[in-house]
């Protein structure tokens, strides 16, 4: 799901929810 730190978060990771992208940070 691209949770290899990538900063540059997918399309569906953006229809998800922000939150996940935040969290993936910290992941």
């Amino acid at each position: 799901m691209g949770c290899d730190g990538g900063t540059i978060p997918k399309r569906h990771e953006l229809v998800k929810g922000p939150k996940k992208v935040e969290k993936r940070t910290q992941d």
